[in-house]
């Protein structure tokens, strides 16, 4: 038995046409493909209790007879021409394309399930787990890691030893050469001194 949804119920009270088309076209989203009859139903059902027309006369609006031709794009636009024309003609139409264009998903049979027998007094199998391999991260991590180049190993009696003669100047003795060199020459600067003074005094 036909049970109507709360929206249209409450449409059909209300006496709102418009609302009750809307309420309709709904029907016609849920169940494109009017299963269990429950699209046509919800008409019969508004329009038995409307005080005035549910539907309009045709607008002659061209309909595409060739269902090789129905699309769900065709049928989209049939539902948008259906809001400013909402006659029986075309209602009925949008029926029989959403049978063809839009079946339900239910529809199709489900795979067979098939069980697996254990003989008695063997472990149970684990499935097996495929471990992937590491070695494409390595490669990838060498890759990214720049060449450095080869230096030759170099045996130690290989290398030559120069030895580097140094002079060590002993800091602590003074330079006896130079010590005399410059008392020589402040007595003789001290000498000269004395001349010419005397000279003068003369």
């Amino acid at each position: 038995m036909f049970q109507p949804q709360n929206f249209l119920v409450e449409a059909v009270n209300k006496q709102e046409i418009e609302q009750v088309r809307v309420a309709l076209s709904t029907y016609l989203s849920k169940n494109p493909t009017n299963e269990q009859n429950e699209v046509l139903q919800a008409a019969e059902y508004a329009e038995s209790r409307l005080s005035e027309p549910l539907w309009v006369v045709h607008d002659g609006l061209y309909i595409e007879k060739d269902s090789g031709k129905w699309t769900k794009d065709y049928l989209g636009q049939l539902k948008s021409d259906l809001r400013y024309n909402f006659s029986k003609e075309r209602f009925e139409f949008i029926i029989e394309v959403g049978k063809k264009v839009r079946a339900l998903k239910g529809n199709f049979p489900l795979a067979p399930v098939r069980s697996v027998v254990q003989p008695a007094g063997q472990p149970m199998r684990q499935p097996a787990v495929t471990q992937l391999s590491s070695e494409p991260v390595k490669l990838q991590a060498a890759a990214q890691v720049p060449s450095q180049p080869v230096v030759p190993a170099v045996s130690p009696s290989a290398i030559k030893t120069t030895t580097v003669p140094t002079r060590v100047v002993d800091a602590g003795k003074p330079n006896t050469k130079w010590l005399v060199i410059a008392g020589l020459g402040g007595i003789a600067i001290l000498g000269v001194a004395l001349f010419l003074l005397t000279r003068n005094h003369k």
